[in-house]
């Protein structure tokens, strides 16, 4: 069902007084942690949603376990290399507590008592291995490293796992920082890239020795009970801290555990930092073990929910691992089948098999064959003797498929040596095997037509030619078009797998491609993999991915609701690798999209180069921590520099220039890029700029040489220090009101006032404005929200899409005057943007239906404690399509903005009133009013002074008043007079 990428949920205990050497837990640790766990909280409540009439599935869950026991070498029993029973111990730990079983049950206090549950959810250690033989569901690996931190992660794992959709991966071992970790729900968290490590290969839970099962822990200021693996278990089933990681403005998302501003450290009894008990017992604080013994009804709610609709996560449940499995007397089975023999991508194959007797009986020989395309080309008979267990190897002679076409191969078991095999379901592997013919190197591959000869796509796999803008409207490339794929795909992988590539000769390889992605705006996700396969594409192994990259941190362009196509080359990015650790193999790359439903995938302009001809070949690439829009200066903004020639890049010159003006040499020691590699370096200058300039950057030396390639050396771009400030509410309507900074990225004029449908109004001109990409932005002043609690914004836009041409319009916001621009409340583009039907001529609206008025919620950013100001910034981007008029910008200092349907600057309402009204001000400017109640002979009954009136609505309450009064509002350029009737 629907995919969700999880961060890695750590947790961490702080405390002073103890003696533990370790943090607690390690979920919340991860970097990204605090910006994706929301997006995991929106899908979960659309899954709720989905789920709101769930069929009951026979309950218990029962999840099958296997632990892994990483030891340093002692006997089993001793030190790291825990006892069978210590390992029983703690499962039945786990069922006591998920099945509310624990005998300290009873100390749930009297007033969290209604809310505690059993869970339904069970642990059972695995009854068969991943080759269907019997296990203890216990594995034994002395690890590489005597204790392991949390950045060992994937080390740690990497040393045993058995597939984390049929089973629980648990690893215990002697822990360095933390006191265990778990790996969130694999599902559709935005924000999941590779360093999160969101792969079957990493799923499962941590737990450090000492803390398995029960144990007197003389290093710690409390005993162990188990409950680090409990909580940890909450986590991998998809719970959060009770305090939510934030405090009492940041809530768990169960309604039954009550806000917490912290953490709990020791067990009290007492501790109420939200204006309520906080649930101390529960399982997902930080309290010692001793005082944990309940989840709540939410808590089982949110865990049932994963474990239904969650991949790799319903797939545990009940899976074949918790039966004993089914044993047969006779029984030869391909454990494993390799069809090319570990050669290279050569015009011959040396397919082999590794057999296995899975049987309880002696195999005293055996026949297989190997089938080509249905018919059987070798036959191989063994008279070997196989206990139970035994393994043996099996080679066929060389066999050549042909470089044109693709053959069938088969590798059968036959017949068993005067016996009958009682099972035949693992008795045949096949494989379609192609060998493509090597090409030569360098490589380029534009996909200017798609499907090719040269290209090939795994089963099933979506890649398809679609129109790609990069320079031109009409580019193309290939798309994954994953806004449109089922959910039912989510989870699927689609390879597109490249020629065969011989890199036995060169000193160097590299690979550049180019890829665009936005992420959609609800609970999806997306990621791109890029793996070498050095067998001639029969696998790509997970140790050989080269890229990967999810969600948000794989976006090339702002999140978008609506499918995703690139307007210009600025929402592309290109990746450089290094293929030197596979020089000396025949490669094929796999470009592997992981389908999350959300939003296309673009790929275009793939090159592999061997050995250049160029020596020196700095290139610059993407500035960071720089804003186009801010009221600081810049400050020490960090450069992409990247290694296209085969010399290593020590040392470095840049330039800096503002507004024409060389302003510094930057020397840059220690570079250290490699051949084929890029690097960020920061830069150590400040711009000193108030208001316009234009920034440029230009390597003028690589290793105290000048570089061979010059067209790459130089990037510019402009920008503006603006560091007005202003309050809500605010207008813009480019007459009256001038507020809102207009920035255009090359300083030519390409916003235009106007007069349209009766007003003066703005318009970006992106008919006859011919490059691609470019960006027009809108800035407001500085605003302060600190006495704000709720905020809205509308705006009137006109738009008129032509041909299949796409322009867009977005609305973001920064929370730290400008720096950044992290927030996207608004993103529209192309045919969800047009407010009429398409049009070929350059459009210009006419009346008022060629307008939509647009409304955006501020009250979340607002309402943050943590936010002072706000910065509001309207965009256009170009893709030569058509003009886009913009109007009455407007900010409100409440949630709903004043939307009194008339045009008078004052209404009064409801009319007549029982003594209770409000009176909606809609000003040309902000001033200060002062508002009187008066009665017909002149008398004052109610006065009011009001600061920065522009188009607030008041609430008036006045009582016990009957008849005809007077509402005045009186400025330094107003004076309004309504008439009202009270009455009761």
């Amino acid at each position: 069902m629907t995919r969700l990428f999880f961060a890695l949920l750590l947790w961490s205990l702080t405390n002073t007084n103890s003696l533990i050497a370790q943090d607690r837990c390690g979920t919340t640790d991860g970097k990204h942690y605090h910006e994706h766990i929301h997006q995991f909280e929106n899908w979960l409540s659309g899954v709720r949603k989905r789920s709101s009439q769930r069929v009951e599935n026979t309950l218990p869950y029962v999840i099958p376990v296997v632990v892994h026991i990483i030891h340093n070498g002692e006997a089993i029993g001793s030190g790291t290399n825990l006892s069978d029973e210590k390992i029983i111990e703690q499962i039945d730990i786990l069922n006591a507590d998920f099945r509310r079983t624990n005998a300290d049950a009873v100390n749930t206090r009297a007033d969290f008592l209604p809310l505690a549950v059993d869970t339904e959810i069970s642990f059972v250690l695995a009854l068969q291995d991943p080759e269907g033989l019997p296990t203890d569901g216990i594995t034994r690996t002395q690890g590489p490293r005597l204790n392991y931190q949390r950045d060992d992660d994937a080390l740690l794992k990497s040393v045993i796992s058995w597939p984390a959709d049929e089973y629980l991966n648990i690893y215990v071992a002697d822990l360095a920082t933390f006191l265990g970790w778990a790996q969130f729900p694999l599902a559709n968290l935005d924000g999941l890239d590779g360093e999160f490590d969101p792969n079957e290969s990493t799923d499962g839970i941590v737990v450090d020795y000492t803390l398995w099962g029960l144990n007197d822990n003389a290093e710690a200021s409390f005993d162990s009970f188990g409950r680090t693996a409990t909580h940890e278990m909450g986590h991998f089933l998809g719970l959060r801290h009770i305090w939510g990681d934030g405090g009492c403005s940041v809530d768990d998302f169960c309604d039954d555990t009550p806000l917490a501003g912290t953490s709990t450290r020791g067990c009290p009894d007492d501790k109420a930092t939200c204006g309520s008990q906080d649930m101390v017992e529960n399982y997902m604080d930080f309290t010692d073990d001793v005082c944990m013994n309940m989840f709540t009804s939410c808590q089982k709610s949110r865990m049932l929910l994963v474990l239904e609709n969650s991949p790799r996560r319903k797939t545990l449940v009940n899976s074949r691992a918790t039966q004993a499995p089914q044993q047969f007397a006779n029984d030869l089975g391909i454990r494993s089948a390799d069809f090319f023999g570990g050669s290279d991508c050569n015009t011959e194959i040396l397919p082999r098999v590794t057999l296995r007797n899975y049987g309880t009986e002696v195999i005293n020989g055996f026949e297989i064959e190997l089938v080509e395309d249905g018919t059987v080309i070798e036959t191989i008979s063994r008279d070997i003797t196989l206990a139970p267990l035994a393994i043996t190897n099996v080679n066929f002679s060389l066999v050549t498929p042909g470089t044109s076409t693709g053959r069938n191969y088969a590798i059968r078991i036959k017949e068993l040596t005067g016996v009958t095999d009682d099972n035949g379901a693992n008795d045949e592997e096949s494989m379609d095997v192609f060998i493509p013919a090597p090409v030569s190197l360098p490589y380029e591959e534009s996909f200017d037509v798609f499907p090719n000869s040269t290209w090939s796509t795994s089963a099933n796999a979506v890649w398809e030619s679609a129109t790609a803008a990069f320079n031109s409207s009409t580019d193309v490339g290939v798309r994954l078009p994953y806004f449109s794929t089922d959910e039912e795909q989510n989870g699927q992988q689609d390879f597109l797998i490249s020629p065969v590539f011989d890199l036995s000769n060169p000193d160097f390889a590299s690979l550049s491609f180019r890829y665009a992605y936005a992420k959609n705006s609800g609970e999806f996700t997306d990621g791109l993999i890029v793996a070498i396969s050095t067998d001639c594409g029969q696998t790509f192994p997970r140790q050989q991915y080269i890229f990967e990259s999810y969600g948000t941190n794989l976006s090339t362009s702002p999140t978008l609701s609506q499918e995703f196509g690139p307007i210009s080359a600025a929402e592309w990015k290109e990746v450089n690798l290094n293929l030197g650790r596979f020089v000396g193999n025949e490669i094929r790359i796999a470009f592997i999209g992981s389908n999350g439903s959300g939003n296309n995938i673009y790929l275009d302009e793939v090159k592999i180069g061997s050995t250049s001809s160029v020596s020196l070949d700095a290139a610059l690439g993407e500035l960071e921590d720089f804003s186009i829009a801010s009221c600081f200066s810049v400050d020490q903004p960090s450069i992409q520099v990247i290694n296209n020639g085969i010399t290593f890049i020590n040392d470095l010159e840049i330039a800096v220039g503002l507004n024409d003006q060389v302003i510094g040499i930057i020397p840059v020691n220690q570079a250290n890029i490699s051949t084929g590699s890029s690097r960020f370096l920061t830069l150590p200058i400040n711009l000193p700029l108030d208001g316009f300039g234009r920034f440029t950057l230009e390597i003028r030396s690589v290793n105290g040489q000048e570089d061979d390639v010059a067209d790459n050396n130089f990037l510019e771009t402009y920008l503006i220090v603006d560091r007005s400030e202003d309050t809500i509410p605010l207008r813009e309507d480019f007459d009256n009101n001038e507020n809102f900074t207009q920035i255009s990225s090359f300083l030519n004029d390409d916003w235009a006032n106007t007069e349209a449908t009766g007003s003066r109004v703005i318009f970006s001109r992106n008919f006859s404005q011919t490059i691609l990409g470019k960006e027009n932005w809108l800035v407001s002043p500085t605003l302060n929200v600190e006495e704000l609690a709720e905020g809205s914004m509308t705006f009137d836009v006109s738009y008129a899409q032509r041909g299949d041409i796409v322009d867009g319009l977005r609305v973001m916001l920064s929370k730290d005057c400008g720096f950044t621009w992290d927030e996207v409340l608004y993103n529209k583009r192309g045919s969800l943007l047009a407010t009429v039907a398409q049009s070929n001529e350059e459009w210009f609206p006419r009346a008022d239906s060629d307008w939509r008025t647009e409304t955006i919620d501020l009250t979340p950013y607002i309402s943050d404690p943590f936010t002072s100001t706000i910065r509001i910034a309207l965009v256009t981007t170009n893709g030569n399509g058509n003009n886009i008029f913009l109007d009455n910008i407007e900010v409100f200092p409440s949630a709903s903005p004043n939307t009194v349907d008339n045009d008078q600057e004052m209404t009064v309402f409801p009319n007549p009133s029982t003594g209770r009204f409000s009176v909606a001000m809609d000003l040309p400017t902000k001033e200060e009013i002062t508002l009187h109640v008066v009665d017909l002979s002149g008398r004052v009954i109610k006065r009011y002074q009001l600061s920065d009136v522009l188009n607030q609505r008041f609430e008036i309450d006045i009582p016990n008043l009957e008849g005809v009064y007077l509402v005045n509002a009186r400025g330094e350029k107003t004076n309004l007079t309504r008439r009202i009737l009270i009455g009761r």
